[in-house]
């Protein structure tokens, strides 16, 4: 058997040679394969394992918030609250940096928060951007609401950062009129963005001394307000 095996190879070295060659190819592409979907898998279970961690913690931090901060308010405490949302928002950075879903939800939290419980214009401004740069990373699914629902946050918290008569602000007001315009012919809920982005502009408009536009404004609030009652 030997014999005619070695004879056999030696009448057929060329093809023999490249059978070898094709075997080898074929092993080596399988265990690359094998590694790869091992990793992947890897990685898939630690992202969701990272999104369950993240979503936890959120709703807790979520929850402390939406508890404890208007009775700090309530009983005069404005600094504990601070103290309380500013620990909250170094979470929100550094604990879940891999969890960008649950990231966007106590965001939109600290958001509400520091602009009508604390007043503070500046720090809702700058959950506001973070809010935008996350909006892009996440799905439809994942932002728990509609995308110009959303996309409404930012730019409804840094009108009131963005001085009178500026280039800045009517960078922001066109992008609030660009949100409305669209919510105007969206389905389902997406009133809420449109009245939501119109009342800003309105009261805005009042604070700047457009009195001229208020009127107008509001009433456009109204009827994108009325149309989301008709939808739901």
């Amino acid at each position: 058997f030997t014999y005619q095996f070695q004879k056999f190879y030696r009448r057929n070295r060329k093809y023999m040679r490249a059978a070898a060659v094709v075997a080898v190819l074929l092993i080596v592409a399988t265990v690359f394969a094998t590694v790869q979907a091992v990793r992947a898998t890897r990685a898939r279970d630690l992202a969701t394992r990272e999104t369950v961690r993240g979503n936890v913690i959120a709703d807790f931090m979520i929850g402390l918030i939406e508890r404890s901060v208007p009775e700090l308010l309530q009983r005069g405490r404005t600094s504990s609250a601070r103290q309380l949302m500013a620990e909250a928002e170094t979470f929100a950075s550094k604990g879940l940096a891999q969890a960008p879903a649950a990231e966007f939800r106590l965001r939109c939290i600290l958001q509400d928060h520091y602009y009508w419980g604390l007043g503070d214009v500046t720090n809702s401004a700058h959950q506001g951007q973070r809010i935008g740069q996350l909006i892009k990373s996440l799905s439809d699914e994942e932002l728990g609401m509609p995308r110009i629902v959303a996309r409404a946050y930012d730019p409804a918290t840094r009108l009131w950062n963005s001085p009178p008569q500026t280039e800045a602000a009517q960078r922001v007001i066109h992008d609030l009129q660009t949100i409305a315009a669209e919510a105007a012919v969206s389905p389902q809920s997406s009133g809420w963005a449109g009245s939501g982005c119109l009342a800003s502009l309105a009261a805005w408009y009042e604070y700047t001394g457009g009195f001229d536009r208020v009127d107008h404004t509001l009433a456009a609030a109204a009827r994108q307000y009325d149309r989301r009652d008709r939808i739901l």
